[in-house]
């Protein structure tokens, strides 16, 4: 999960991804990994059969104590560590706690209240989560693009984006359609 660093320009938000990130991925950016990877040393390695990938010891970023608080507040033994990762994923985009905290956030690292529902924010995180880092292995929407102007669509010109907007019906929007630049409009869009 990686927020919005301390004295940060920006509003708060945050992201998680699945690699390592660059650290100006947001504002002053700050990331709380549900891992991290410790070398282990050749003398403490635990098997003669070592191999690279596995001369590195996965720990876990939650502590004991942490996982055992929740348990205890929730009255709830099957919480688990990578649930409370999705719960503290789901409370940091409520808006309520964006709005609530807005001022803290631009001071400090967010603090994590307990929710009423433990399992409702968990499991949107769980939910946002996925979205959010698997969003390039979704099937693309079946938009039909249109050709607006002569230009070569190989030309470099083509699809530079100018502003995108929706095109215009009756003095409204027409939201079924998309005016990427003065070349392509994307269309087929369905309303809902």
């Amino acid at each position: 999960i990686c927020v919005t660093g301390i004295g940060a320009s920006k509003e708060f938000s945050a992201l998680m991804v699945n690699a390592l990130p660059n650290l100006s991925l947001l504002d002053n950016s700050q990331c709380f990994p549900l891992y991290t990877y410790e070398k282990i040393e050749e003398d403490t390695q635990l098997s003669l059969f070592t191999t690279p990938e596995t001369s590195y010891l996965k720990k876990e970023n939650i502590p004991n104590g942490i996982l055992t608080e929740f348990q205890r507040v929730y009255s709830d033994a099957t919480i688990t560590k990578e649930e409370i990762f999705y719960y503290v994923y789901g409370i940091l985009h409520s808006p309520e706690y964006k709005s609530c905290f807005a001022a803290d956030l631009k001071k400090m690292l967010p603090r994590i209240p307990y929710a009423k529902d433990f399992w409702a924010f968990s499991k949107a995180g769980r939910e946002l989560a996925k979205w959010h880092v698997d969003y390039e292995t979704v099937e693309p929407y079946p938009l039909r693009e249109e050709q607006t102007s002569d230009l070569n669509p190989d030309s470099t010109e083509f699809y530079r984006v100018e502003k995108m907007r929706f095109a215009k019906v009756n003095k409204g929007e027409d939201k079924t359609t998309i005016i990427y630049n003065s070349n392509v409009r994307l269309t087929g869009i369905p309303l809902e």
